[in-house]
């Protein structure tokens, strides 16, 4: 469950840098109280997405290292 938070917290960060890129520096969304506020937001939801079961990476790199997968 941790890791899919972990995994999930990474990948969102990295679509927010690159969406920043072409964010304006005249964009009233692109402040730093507005980056602050969506990283609480996106680990909230990374949080969440988690223990709803997430996105099923844990479970396929579990599957993937154990000793029956061939």
């Amino acid at each position: 469950e941790q890791f899919e938070a972990i995994f999930l917290r990474n990948m969102l960060k990295e679509m927010r840098k690159t969406n920043e890129l072409f964010d304006s520096k005249d964009n009233p969304f692109n402040s730093d109280s507005v980056r602050m506020m969506q990283g609480f937001y996106d680990d909230e939801l990374c949080n969440t997405l988690a223990q709803q079961h997430g996105i099923g990476i844990a479970a396929m790199i579990v599957k993937q290292l154990s000793p029956k997968h061939k």
